[in-house]
């Protein structure tokens, strides 16, 4: 080229600084940064970069349905009072409160606590028994909590045990799953068993939720450390129904999971039954279509034949937090993408396993520890949100690598060209670097404020950049 070594050595220093391009790492960071940003405006906390990546590729979530697919405002439908203790409903209603864990807020005038024990308390509140806080006061005064046995989704019960301080006497009160305060009762005979568990079943047809509740009174006032919380000997009470009804948004909902190519499986708790109706009632499974699976019989399968078990299967139901956890790690090891949805202790180990672990404000602290997404309200559509909005910071993040590269490797092409031919050098050294410093150094952070091309929720974008 006649040019000489010294050129040469500062024009080749210079096109393998035009060549690499270095904003790319800090446009990439600015893009997701700019991404969280969108979603914190929205009410979603993402709670680092790499989740905010994560999220554009997730393909099947894995969601419960209180709070997303319903209303998640429980109400107490009917009650179904046991024939053997002449009952009335007040009385029946004061029993299951006592069995219940829900607290009056004061400041905001509302009962706390769990959804089915508000419902409770709400139906009391209606009946005009708790129509004053004075009179709540003076009726929650009267009974000192002894002991509680928190609910467990391996036993399906919650006992306490609490002492009338006006008689002295101690109850022992339970409230779980129908079928286990019914296998556990001593005032039914097993013929009265059954009728009752034939009503539960028809009953449990609909999207209807069902507890069961039980007391036993207990001889003098028991040791409380050595007291154990236990089914023995109870006298069953009956049974309640509740109801958390589907919210209007549920159909949209779905259609727009189904164009986000997104596999959307319910997880619960609750009863086949009743996880059947709400699933066919919101349109997630075609009625007469089997395709729910339950705790127990996941228990029994190895993870190879549990994948070609679920492939088809939309719902979970009756769960454990192991089986939970081994759900989701039989869908990652296939090779998915999953988000998880919980808001209890006993979600941590699936949300801390799952690619993307979604838990809402509310939730346990423990939750909100593990998950990697934050709701500020329990909505669904939250979660469609964030995952829209990681696909749309994927694409802008790809728009800027396109961009660098064209540049920067547009110039060693023409330098290369150039020497190949044997004509003069089209740019300068110092000419490449301010190209450099312009284009790839300002230009390039304008791709990473791109908002979403289309207003729907629509095509599959994977997270893999180039």
């Amino acid at each position: 080229t006649g040019l000489p070594l010294y050129t040469l050595i500062v024009l080749g220093i210079s096109v393998a600084v035009s060549a690499i391009p270095e904003g790319l790492g800090a446009s990439v960071s600015a893009a997701l940064t700019v991404g969280m940003h969108r979603l914190l405006k929205k009410g979603i906390l993402v709670k680092d970069l790499v989740s905010a990546e994560t999220m554009a590729s997730i393909d099947t979530i894995l969601t419960d349905k209180t709070g997303t697919l319903t209303e998640g405002e429980m109400s107490m439908k009917e009650v179904f009072i046991s024939e053997q203790g002449d009952l009335s409903e007040k009385d029946f209603l004061l029993y299951c409160f006592l069995a219940s864990d829900v607290a009056y807020d004061f400041k905001h005038a509302q009962f706390v606590g769990d959804e089915m024990d508000i419902a409770i308390a709400n139906r009391l509140e209606q009946s005009e028994f708790f129509n004053n806080t004075d009179i709540y006061e003076e009726f929650v005064n009267d009974y000192e909590v002894l002991k509680v046995r928190p609910f467990s989704s391996e036993k399906k019960f919650f006992a306490k045990l609490v002492r009338n301080k006006k008689d002295n006497t101690v109850f022992l009160f339970v409230k779980g799953a129908p079928e286990i305060i019914l296998d556990s009762v001593g005032n039914l005979s097993p013929e009265e068993k059954e009728e009752y568990k034939i009503l539960l079943h028809d009953e449990q047809d609909s999207e209807s939720r069902f507890l069961g509740f039980g007391f036993r009174k207990i001889e003098g006032v028991p040791d409380i450390d050595s007291f154990d919380l236990n089914l023995q000997g109870l006298q069953f009470l009956g049974f309640a129904s509740f109801l958390d009804p589907l919210k209007e948004s549920v159909a949209e909902v779905l259609d727009i999971v189904k164009k986000m190519d997104l596999n959307l499986i319910m997880i619960t708790g609750d009863s086949k039954e009743v996880a059947t109706a709400v699933a066919q009632k919101s349109g997630l499974v075609v009625e007469g279509n089997n395709t729910c699976l339950e705790g127990k019989d996941i228990q029994n399968l190895s993870k190879e034949e549990l994948y070609e078990t679920m492939k088809d299967v939309k719902i979970f139901a009756r769960v454990s937090p192991k089986d939970k956890l081994k759900i989701v790690e039989t869908f990652i090891e296939r090779g998915h993408r999953i988000a998880m949805t919980g808001d209890g202790v006993n979600d941590v180990l699936a949300l801390s396993q799952a690619d993307i672990g979604i838990t809402f404000a509310k939730a346990s602290e423990a939750a909100r520890e593990a998950a990697s997404l934050v709701l500020k309200k329990n909505d669904f559509t939250l979660i469609l949100s964030a995952i829209d909005e990681a696909r749309n910071i994927i694409k802008n993040i790809r728009k800027t690598v396109i961009y660098l590269l064209s540049s920067s490797f547009s110039e060693v092409i023409v330098i290369f060209g150039a020497l190949v031919i044997g004509g003069p050098l089209p740019f300068l050294a110092v000419h490449i670097l301010w190209a450099n410093i312009v284009e790839e150094g300002l230009l390039n952070f304008a791709f990473i404020f791109g908002k979403n091309e289309n207003d729907e929720h629509s095509g599959k974008m994977q997270s893999e950049i180039l």
